[in-house]
């Protein structure tokens, strides 16, 4: 008879912060004192990396209490290592993981990485259907680092800590949410700028004090045996650090009637999802269709220019035309 063993984990939340060391985007600075052996130097200033807590609103507390549950399937484990499987070979057990509110740490392009009780995991999510907190589909856009996620999949044959994922729901992108990306625009200090889309055109986005401004920048890292380096590193940022021309993703409330978001998240920067790896093309994109808009207008206006001009000829002719027949009548008599 095939043996399985459980080890599952249910504790209360409890979050391990996220710190980014190789960031310098904090206005607090910590000062280091000047050296002894030179008393004519300045102090020098090295900005402290604020690190993403964890984004909770709109998360209920049911859906905050943290669970890990690793399930052997099928087969036993510890048959493999003692080499006495009563199983055949060909028959691979596997290991089914089943995550819940463990914190993001780093988004990529194909994987998550995550925190939950001090440990850390890579989610691999080239097989992974992403979702809202509703059940509504999703994308690796929409997710941030900070985002409170379940997750279901199979952890991987050698590596403890390596999951590849079926399904991964972020509980922190809520129903009253929208997503836009997009471009900035002009920059009106000290709470707001102009979002431009491809698909949506212009829009306002409006910075409250509850607004997290989230800053992600590649991270190059030295590759070594037992080492695992992740592509980027994210922190909190100010509103002084959104650059015109700059690709963002805003997450929020919108009035489309007003052409407005009010922004919950934004996300700045650089890592390696689809957006931002896309940003020239999205920013050429976005050019082209300001281009079009104005040679449009233009065009209507030279179209308009054309018909008051033909319109002016018309009755410059038909006024001729009359004075004429007044000559002639007037030559008659």
């Amino acid at each position: 008879m095939r043996k399985s063993f459980i080890i599952s984990i249910i504790l209360a939340a409890s979050f391990s912060p996220f710190w980014a060391t190789a960031q310098t985007v904090s206005p607090s600075p910590t000062i280091s004192p000047t050296p002894t052996a030179m008393p004519s130097a300045t102090p020098t200033i090295t900005p402290t990396a604020i690190p993403v807590p964890p984004i909770l609103k709109g998360v209920s507390e049911a859906e905050l209490r943290q669970s890990l549950e690793i399930k052997e399937i099928r087969g036993l484990k510890i048959c493999q290592e003692l080499n006495r499987c009563p199983f055949n070979s060909a028959d691979k057990p596997y290991i089914e993981v089943l995550i819940k509110a463990a914190k993001v740490n780093e988004v990529a392009s194909e994987y998550l990485r995550i925190s939950i009780f001090g440990s850390n995991y890579k989610v691999n999510l080239t097989g992974a259907k992403l979702v809202r907190q509703q059940w509504a589909n999703s994308e690796i856009d929409e997710f941030s680092v900070g985002d409170l996620i379940n997750v279901f999949g199979y952890l991987d044959e050698t590596d403890n800590f390596l999951i590849y994922a079926k399904t991964v729901r972020d509980l922190s992108i809520r129903r009253d949410q929208q997503i836009f990306k997009g471009v900035v625009g002009t920059i009106t200090p000290p709470d707001n700028f102009i979002l431009q889309t491809t698909d949506f055109g212009d829009y306002t986005v409006l910075i409250s004090s509850d607004t997290k401004i989230i800053k992600s920048e590649p991270l190059a890292c030295l590759q070594a045996v037992g080492v695992t380096c992740p592509s980027s590193v994210s922190a909190i940022a100010a509103f002084s650090d959104i650059k015109i021309g700059e690709t963002v993703i805003v997450r929020g409330t919108w009035d489309s009637a007003a052409k407005k978001i009010q922004a919950d998240s934004i996300i700045i920067g650089s890592d390696t999802r689809p957006f931002f790896r896309n940003a020239t093309q999205i920013k050429n994109q976005i050019q082209n269709k300001i281009n079009n808009i104005i040679n449009k207008l233009e065009n209507k206006l030279i179209d308009s220019r054309e018909t008051i001009k033909s319109r002016i000829e018309e009755l410059q002719n038909r006024i001729s035309d009359m004075l004429l027949q007044l000559r002639l009548r007037g030559g008659s008599d």
